[in-house]
């Protein structure tokens, strides 16, 4: 279950939002699901914190369906994530900066720590709908010690 805060979206932010989607009726709704700020006109940025936790898997030696049903968990807390902040069918406008942050008993290196990522990154450009290779979204990663939890902030 993501963890969520209640904000109130603007009206003008609400259309524009549902403008860029390419969604005709625009109704100023009540989120309580998310952190969505807008910084200018056309601008916006969303924090979600996902109910799952992130793992490398450069150097461990899993089984195969370990590593498909941890990759499912982390799409599913994705997905419920985005369900919950009312997202699914809106996507923001491109380009877009993606800043994942996995806080955790421990710290990774980096190379550990963006393939920890891998399946919610796939997860997240596949609801942007476009390749994780794609350079119209800038990939970020950052860790902090404490309680384990993701979070993910996408800003316009």
């Amino acid at each position: 279950m993501p963890t969520v805060r209640q904000c109130e979206v603007p009206p003008e932010v609400w259309q524009k939002l549902q403008a860029a989607a390419g969604i005709t009726a625009a109704t100023p709704r009540k989120r309580n699901t998310s952190d969505v700020r807008t910084r200018s006109a056309g601008r916006w940025s969303i924090t979600l914190t996902l109910a799952c936790r992130v793992v490398s898997s450069a150097n461990r030696r899993d089984h195969w369906s370990v590593l498909h049903r941890r990759a499912e968990i982390q799409r599913e807390a994705l997905n419920h994530a985005l369900a919950a902040a009312g997202l699914t069918d809106h996507t923001p406008p491109l380009p877009v900066v993606v800043t994942w942050n996995r806080s955790g008993w421990q710290s990774m290196d980096d190379d550990n720590l963006g393939i920890s990522f891998k399946s919610l990154r796939d997860a997240l450009a596949k609801w942007l709908g476009v390749d994780d290779g794609d350079p119209v979204v800038s990939w970020r990663y950052t860790q902090t010690t404490g309680e384990p939890v993701v979070t993910v902030t996408i800003e316009s």
